[in-house]
């Protein structure tokens, strides 16, 4: 089976300039692309994640974090929003997809955080596309966390054993020196990545951290890439390589 997981990053399907404003053309096109993959056997199966954008990053900045209960409600009250949102685009365009509630799945320990993948599995295997979101999620000390998109996808991609993992950004790749790197390796490279992304609220950590919380992870998923956000690119990371992006490795 030719699993992949599709990061959509939050910056891309929205405006983080605005607060609650998806970008109803981009998310479509993606999902589009998307479809056209599947359609064509690219790939059989097929996870989507997506992150927090003009929702879950402005709701929690606005909060100063997730220290009270109201600011873990308003959390997952605006991210469901903006699930739905995506779960009825990609259903427009023609894919089976399914909204999947992080915050029901996931409980943050202190040796990790954790998701219960079983209904997520058992949808994949019937040929359903869970949409799952970087949301807030309860912590075992008692308090509350972010758990981002980027986690997810990670931990999703690791555990299921998927033959492609991409994350879909606001900039063409990894920038190292300046330029777009064709290949980047987490144990050797980390440190020489430039701090480049978005001028916007990030409450989950920008590029550094989306490559760290893929250490002890990369190993177990077949191809790893970072792109832009051009549909074109997408279609050709599930279906061969991307003309342009960023591939990473262990």
């Amino acid at each position: 089976m030719k699993l992949a997981v599709v990061k959509l990053g939050g910056s891309v399907i929205t405006r983080k300039g605005k607060p609650f404003d998806v970008d109803f053309g981009i998310t479509e096109a993606l999902g589009r692309a998307l479809k056209r993959a599947l359609a064509e056997s690219c790939i059989d199966r097929l996870v989507v994640v997506h992150g927090g954008g003009s929702f879950g990053h402005y709701v929690v900045s606005e909060h100063g974090g997730l220290r009270t209960v109201d600011a873990f409600i308003q959390t997952v009250f605006f991210m469901r929003e903006l699930n739905q949102t995506v779960v009825e685009i990609l259903c427009l365009v023609g894919i089976p997809a399914v909204g999947v509630d992080t915050h029901a799945i996931a409980l943050s320990l202190e040796r990790g955080k954790e998701l219960e993948l079983g209904v997520v599995e058992e949808l994949v295997a019937r040929g359903v596309v869970p949409v799952m979101y970087g949301d807030a999620v309860l912590d075992s000390s008692g308090g509350y966390r972010v758990l981002s998109g980027d986690d997810i996808s990670w931990e999703v991609a690791s555990a299921m054993r998927a033959s492609k993992l991409v994350f879909v950004t606001t900039v063409p790749g990894v920038y190292v020196g300046g330029r777009v790197a064709k290949l980047v390796s987490i144990s050797r490279d980390l440190d020489r990545i430039d701090r480049v992304g978005s001028r916007y609220v990030d409450v989950t950590g920008g590029m550094h951290a989306k490559l760290a919380k893929g250490r002890g992870r990369v190993h177990s998923i077949g191809d790893v890439y970072v792109i832009g956000s051009q549909p074109k690119l997408l279609y050709e990371a599930l279906c061969s390589e991307p003309s342009v992006g960023t591939r990473v490795v262990e």
